[in-house]
């Protein structure tokens, strides 16, 4: 199997409810003050690290795959995606890393964000790149359905 067998118990779900907890009162006490603008940072970030990872997801479902997966082969080790999809987080780090000359925050500013006056377009570039090679190099691998 390639998911470890794991048991919760009682003490430990307190013990992350406590945990989450902790850190979620000192997150909203140190970002009360600016909580819009502190929103959309973290929001902008999420949209960085998820957008190649769904341009993935989506390349896989819709266009190699078709829709048509073996459930069991999520779970085996030696099914269809094997222990780690190599390809996948291969491509997932090249998109976010070329992202990043793209991005615009108040944290950091690309160089090619820069010269285009502040406009953040490493979505763009991160669903495209992401898209173009898992596409490109699981066609080759697989057959599409």
């Amino acid at each position: 199997s390639n998911v470890r067998e794991f048991t919760s118990t009682p003490r430990l779900r307190v013990w992350v409810c406590i945990i989450v907890a902790a850190l979620s009162a000192l997150v909203s006490t140190v970002g009360a003050g600016n909580f819009f603008t502190n929103l959309e940072n973290y929001m902008t970030i999420l949209l960085y690290f998820l957008i190649p990872w769904t341009a993935i997801n989506l390349t896989d479902f819709y266009m190699i795959h078709r829709g048509r997966y073996e459930t069991s082969d999520f779970f085996r080790r030696d099914g269809a995606f094997g222990r780690f999809g190599v390809v996948a987080l291969s491509v997932y780090i090249v998109g976010f890393l070329l992202e990043i000359p793209f991005m615009n925050t108040i944290v950091y500013a690309g160089p090619v964000s820069k010269l285009m006056g502040g406009a953040d377009i490493s979505w763009v570039v991160g669903l495209t790149v992401s898209f173009v090679l898992y596409y490109t190099i699981q066609r080759s691998r697989t057959t599409v359905i």
